[in-house]
């Protein structure tokens, strides 16, 4: 049997049902938070187009119910929360002008 390393993401759905995981992935300075607003996510521009991740240490992820974040899985050793945030929520991310940011929603 061939073993082969995966690098793409680890789901351990287990652990969704673990009372208490959003605390931790909070208390995490590891774990990458990704933005979303119904169908519109927040992205990066600079250096390349990707995903852009925020840390436990916003203001916004700290203020969220815990029902707001949904446990991805783990990509890269790095757990990796969703973050649904409400409409009524207004985002921009931190220290991005609100034209020509290098961090900008997408849908």
């Amino acid at each position: 049997m061939t073993s082969l390393a995966s690098t793409g993401l680890q789901r351990r759905t287990e652990l969704r049902s673990h009372s208490g995981w959003a605390q931790e992935a909070r208390a995490d300075p590891h774990t990458r938070f990704l933005i979303c607003q119904g169908t519109t996510h927040l992205v990066r521009h600079e250096p390349d187009t990707a995903i852009a991740f925020l840390g436990a240490d916003q203001a916004i992820i700290k203020a969220l119910d815990d029902s707001r974040l949904l446990l991805l899985g783990w990509y890269g050793g790095e757990r990796c929360v969703l973050v649904d945030l409400p409409p009524e929520i207004a985002f921009a991310s931190p220290g991005a002008p609100s034209r020509n940011c290098a961090h900008c929603w997408a849908s």
